[in-house]
This record gives structure tokens, sequence and C-alpha cells, in this order.
């Protein structure tokens, strides 16, 4: 249970970071959120994790809620003495006694988070977020921090480009372009016929499992930071979930661990990852390997042209504009897509010859997958 504890708290910072609905209530600055993160285990020297959540595209949102958040606590009705701060993870506050706390499983803490300085919140959030709830700490102190281990699992897969000036089709196949409708993505299709891109890009699908080996009270204070080639990103508690990124070239990470009670860190061996995997990035296909078995003459390309279907306007093929293939092929289409289609947390957008990293060994490669294309007549436009 104390584990699905860990997995709520974090799922809560998750979506407290999401993007959220314009609405009447967004232009206001209130609090909607005051949970306890790890109530149900506090080592000794451990702090009180609040999780606070707001409408608020201020800087400096964290310190606002820690001045309208104020909590008490109390064993067998004698108070205990400390105070909230900031912490390094965004939407989290931190209760921190004035000593070591003693074990046992009857603190009593009751807080409370004022929206009522802002007049106009009163129809967006209560006046005054209330939580009363029990702390249970536990015997011992915080467990030290060790490096953690990186266990990463590496797949390199092609993202092919289906539109009109990527793909090559059997004579006589009219691809049609359909915009975005509702909410239907805009989409590439053909009927009846066949088709295939000529274009791609090669990606990078990394996920890393961090193995701290921490027991659960410990585990709920330690906050991680990634950091993709040397750059740094914010500290989360999502010490559990894998690090998950998406990239169309090599790179290195290294995962730090900060413990949010005692400030001590503690860093992990960097991985490099798609070293050893060739042809990264924006790169030609054949369109031939698919459409040879289903092309009773030559495949083709041809000029893009806007015609009105259904009172709707689309774009299309002019068949009597075409080029075989592979003459009609463009000459620097993977050049001028190179920078398209890869993505990936903290990962720096420019390219990085190879892997420079300072310390370190490289990330097994894992299972490489290449996926095989087998197109029907009927694609969604394949991004990144």
């Amino acid at each position: 249970m104390r584990g699905l504890g860990v997995a709520a708290f974090g799922l809560g910072l998750l979506l407290a970071g999401e993007a959220r609905a314009d609405g009447p209530c967004d232009a206001i600055e209130h609090w909607t959120r005051l949970e306890p993160g790890n109530a149900y285990g506090v080592p000794t020297d451990g702090v009180l994790l609040l999780s606070v959540r707001g409408y608020s595209d201020t800087e400096g949102s964290d310190a606002d809620a820690l001045a309208r958040t104020s909590l008490a606590v109390s064993r067998d009705d004698a108070a205990i003495a400390g105070a909230l701060e900031l912490t390094d993870v965004a939407g989290v506050l931190a209760w921190r006694p004035a000593g070591p706390l003693e074990p046992g499983e009857d603190y009593v803490v009751e807080a409370s988070l004022d929206n009522s300085p802002e007049s106009d919140a009163a129809a967006c959030a209560e006046d005054t977020l209330t939580r009363l709830f029990t702390m249970i700490v536990e015997p011992g102190p915080s467990a030290p921090l060790v490096p953690p281990a990186l266990l990463a699992d590496v797949r390199a897969y092609d993202s092919p480009w289906l539109e009109l000036d990527t793909i090559a089709c059997c004579e006589g196949t009219r691809p049609v372009d359909r915009p975005e409708h509702g909410s239907a993505p805009a989409e590439v299709e053909w009927f009846p016929g066949h088709c295939a891109p000529y274009f791609g890009t090669k990606l990078l699908n990394v996920a890393v499992a961090v193995q701290h080996g921490l027991p659960p009270a410990t585990a709920a204070l330690v906050a991680r930071q990634v950091v993709t080639d040397d750059q740094p990103g914010p500290f989360t508690l999502a010490l559990d979930e894998k690090v998950r990124t998406r990239q169309s070239r090599s790179f290195c990470q290294r995962v730090v661990l900060k413990n949010l009670a005692t400030g001590v860190t503690a860093t992990s061996e960097t991985l490099c990852h798609g070293v050893d995997i060739p042809d990264l990035g924006a790169h030609d296909i054949d369109p031939l390997e698919t459409l040879s078995e289903w092309c009773p003459g030559a495949a083709q390309t041809c000029e893009v042209v806007e015609v009105v279907e259904v009172g709707q306007t689309v774009k299309t093929w002019d068949l009597e504009r075409c080029t075989p293939w592979p003459s009609g092929a463009p000459e620097d289409e993977s050049t001028s897509r190179e920078a398209e289609g890869a993505d990936g947390e903290g990962v720096a957008s420019e390219d990085v010859d190879g892997c420079a990293c300072a310390t370190g060994e490289r990330a097994p490669t894992g299972l490489v997958s290449v996926a095989l294309l087998v197109l029907a007549s009927r694609r969604r436009r394949a991004g990144a």
C-alpha cells in the first residue's frame, strides 16, 4: 500500500503539470489541491511533503502557495515545532521539524491553504483548503543514498513520412490529403491503389529503469533529475517511473538522486544510447520494396494540386503531370526534413557527433527492432 501511495503522489504531481483547457478561472490565481505526500511513513530525520496544485502563470507560484499555507503537527495534544519550506520539486512543499522525530503512528496534522486574498477566486475554489490527517514516523533515519543503477531498453524504428510529397504510388493511384475535421487529424489516404513512403526518420525509443534499492519511507523523500547530454532537467518525485526519451540521434544520460530531507545526492554512471545503431535520423526509403508486388507497371510521383470535393478543398495529385519513380524523387528531401521527427525530455535539439561522454560506459543497445511497414490502402500520417 505504501508503494501505491508513492505512485499516487507522483501521479498527482504529473497531473498538476498538465496543460489545461482555457476557462473563466484560468486568469485568476487560486489553489485547488493540498494533499499529503508521504504521511504514511516518514523517517526520523525526514520531512513531511505536501502536494499543492493551482492555477497560476506567474513565476514563484510555489512561493505564493507557501505564503498561503499553514500547518500544525501535534502528538498527544503537544505541538511539534517545525516550519514549511520550498523544495527542489515544483508543486511540492515540505514541513521540516525542528529536531528529529520520535517513531510513532499518532501524529496529527492540520494543514490549510488560504485562497481568500484573491476575492475573485471564490467561484473557482474553496476559500480555504483544509486537510486533517495522521502522520506515521518510521523507526530509524533515512537509508543512505548510493549511485543508482540504470537499466536501459533501447529500440530503433523507422518513422515514415506519409505526405503527398514524400510518397510514391502505383500508376493510376490518386492519394488525397484531407484536412483536419473536428477531432479527426489530417491524413493522407488512397483507394483504390497502393502507395509507399520514400522518406523517413530512424528514431531511438529509450526506456531507462532507475534501480535505487531504497526502502519506501526513504524513496518517498527522494527526487530524481535526468541529465541528458549535460543538460539538467527538473527534479521530480517520479523515482520509480522509467525515464523515457525519443530522439533521432545518439545521446547520453545520467540520473541524480536527492534526499529532500537531508540534501544528500547520489549520481549514476552515464549511459550512452544508440552509438552502435547506424543511420539514425533522416534517411531515404526505397518504396519499391513495398510497391513491387502491387504495381503492375512503374511507380510514380505527381504534382500536388488543390481541388474541391464535396464542398471541401483538399490536396491531391494531378495524374496528368507525373514522373516515373525514382527519377521523380527530390534530391534534397532528407536534408530538408533532417531536423524533424524527434523529441525527448531534456534532450538538446542540436546534432551531436557520436556520444561525447565525460564518464561512464555505453548503454547496452538492448533489443533493436526496426518496424516493417505493411501499408494498407489508408494510413494516418505518421508522426515522429
